[in-house]
């Protein structure tokens, strides 16, 4: 923002201020170039209470209102300013910014794009509207306006750091690596760089390489939380699963309220096959966080390996968000069970591995029994296994035009919406 705290005299004439506002005005940039930010915003509107269009007070005292934690107020003088004069870049720049501290993210985007039609070559405008895109999830646009930066731009190692997570975001990894690595380059003391860095090598799978640049965003700052959650991931990745929990219970013991760290000790402990110990921890993390997508996968593992199915089957259903699996077929009549099938036509839908579908589609034969006609969607290699059962109506491959259908259900859910236990695990005929 201060960067923007400029005259941005566009040659439009405003209203002339009397002798005596002159030296007030003057008197308030003063005080405003010296940070002392109320003072200077006490004078502002003294000159608009007499010159209430004089463009400068106005743009002026937007800025200091923001400066002195007033967005409110910021925005409000910002709009009257771009109102007497919308043809200075820096004033819609500084209305954007000061949107964005409102959470108004898609107004601040219209703002920086007015901003840069005004002045082309307004970088910091440009890496303003980037952040905000990013902020809304829109990483394609953000990377488009990253990238129109130059590197001649003195915040250009900044504008890496953003343009590789926003690539991170698009799951485009080898790009994203090669910005990161530019930056941490260019600036060796990057902490957030480094971690990005991380992050990005550890969704490649370059385990080994993600756990250096977590060690070097620690090294350089000891208490970043994230570097040292993330680190813990990394040392799990590589399967060294006593130093992955080390790590996280060292991450507990200065942060104790860290979810994070409980999940993923949770996870550790099941795959270290202390059942009770993980899950005792993932019932106290649901405690407080009941639909913690991570912490009901943990618990449904638990149960299902230790024959609790009832429960198990029900955490399961977590699995969309706990794993990044997709998620399942949005049309109405979803299917879990409690209500009757009977004459009705099931849609059951593969998921997962091909393994996962030759040992679930057993359920087909139940729903068949209920008095379901049941359509299959599978992937091409089990379509004509799947069409020779006698219990299945129809068989479509994965990606085809889906028949009409009364309920659906994906083919892991079933055995919830038959209620398996231990006892009634159905067998093949």
């Amino acid at each position: 923002m201060t960067r923007g705290f400029r005259h941005g005299n566009s040659g439009r004439p405003q209203p002339a201020l009397p002798a005596a506002l002159q030296g007030v005005f003057s008197q308030a940039v003063t005080l405003h170039q010296k940070g002392r930010w109320a003072e200077a915003l006490e004078l502002y509107e003294r000159v608009l209470r007499t010159v209430p269009r004089h463009f400068d007070s106005l743009h002026f005292a937007g800025i200091a209102s923001l400066q002195a934690g007033d967005p409110g107020r910021s925005v409000a003088r910002l709009t009257e300013a771009v109102r007497v004069n919308s043809s200075v870049a820096v004033a819609w720049n500084n209305l954007g910014i000061a949107l964005g501290h409102l959470g108004r993210v898609e107004d601040s985007v219209g703002a920086f794009d007015r901003a840069l039609s005004l002045q082309r070559d307004y970088h910091e405008a440009r890496v303003a509207l980037g952040n905000a895109l990013r902020a809304l999830r829109r990483h394609a646009d953000a990377v488009e306006a990253y990238r129109a930066v130059p590197a001649t731009y003195v915040g250009h190692v900044d504008v890496l750091n953003n343009l590789g997570a926003s690539l991170l975001d698009l799951k485009e990894r080898r790009a994203a690596i090669e910005v990161l690595q530019e930056a941490v380059r260019r600036r060796f003391d990057f902490v957030e760089a480094h971690h990005n860095l991380g992050r990005a090598l550890a969704d490649s799978g370059r385990f080994a390489e993600a756990l250096e640049a977590f060690e070097t965003a620690i090294r350089l700052r000891p208490d970043f939380t994230d570097s040292e959650f993330d680190r813990g991931n990394a040392l799990h990745g590589l399967g060294r699963l006593h130093d992955a929990l080390e790590s996280h219970r060292v991450l507990l013991q200065r942060v104790p309220g860290h979810v994070g760290a409980r999940v993923n000790i949770a996870a550790i402990l099941l795959e270290q096959g202390h059942f009770q110990d993980s899950l005792t921890l993932s019932d106290a993390v649901l405690a407080t966080a009941a639909d913690l997508p991570a912490a009901r996968w943990n618990r449904a593992m638990v149960h299902l390996l230790t024959g609790n199915y009832p429960q198990g089957w029900r955490d399961y259903e977590f699995r969309w968000e706990a794993k990044r699996l997709g998620t399942p077929l949005g049309a109405p009549g979803a299917w879990r069970g409690g209500e009757s099938i009977a004459a009705r036509t099931l849609l059951a839908t593969h998921e997962q591995g091909i393994g996962d579908t030759l040992q679930f589609c057993r359920y087909g034969r139940l729903a068949a029994e209920a008095g379901a006609h049941v359509i299959f969607v599978v992937p091409r290699p089990l379509v004509r296994l799947l069409q020779a059962q006698p219990w299945v109506s129809e068989v479509v491959e994965s990606g085809q035009v889906m028949p009409s259908f009364d309920l659906h259900c994906p083919l892991m859910s079933l055995p919830l919406a038959f209620g398996t236990t231990l006892e009634t695990i159905p067998y093949g005929k």
